[in-house]
């Protein structure tokens, strides 16, 4: 069964290499401190939850493409353009490097948004879910359980 760190490793590595994208960050923290770093354009990426079913697992990740913008908002739709593209990049890079494989499948969820912020910084960018569905196992821990013998259930 693949786990959470795993794929958010995958989604890293996938920002990581590509080459208009300069950091990647995994966090939930909604205020990015740049503190004088070139960030931009960025890839922020966080566990949005799961899904479980009797045969799979959809594991769901928010993922943030983002560059600055002008003041004035003049190039916003441009940087939203570009980060659109990159999304789709990241998206075909996760889909191309894990093709064939039987642990699971990337797939976007909905759509991709496209969002500006001038109030923590000043970006624009574009947002999605991307999942990975994996077939649920329902393979059994092994953490002890002293014995416990749980009752009937009528």
């Amino acid at each position: 069964m693949v786990t959470i760190n795993q794929l958010l490793e995958a989604l890293d590595t996938a920002g990581q290499n590509h080459k208009q994208i300069k950091a990647t960050l995994i966090n939930v923290d909604p205020n990015i401190n740049t503190s004088g770093e070139q960030l931009y354009p960025l890839m922020r990426i966080f566990p949005d939850g799961s899904q479980v079913t009797v045969d799979q697992v959809r594991y769901r990740f928010a993922v943030a493409i983002m560059d600055r913008h002008r003041e004035d908002f003049t190039d916003a739709v441009e940087r939203i353009s570009d980060m659109h593209t990159v999304m789709l990049d990241i998206y075909s890079m996760l889909r191309f490097v894990y093709r064939g494989n039987i642990a699971g499948s990337w797939n976007i969820n909905d759509a991709i948004t496209p969002f500006y912020d001038d109030k923590t910084d000043i970006v624009a960018g574009v947002a999605a879910v991307i999942e990975f569905v994996c077939p649920n196992l329902r393979d059994y821990c092994d953490t002890p359980n002293n014995n416990l013998t749980f009752p009937n259930i009528n």
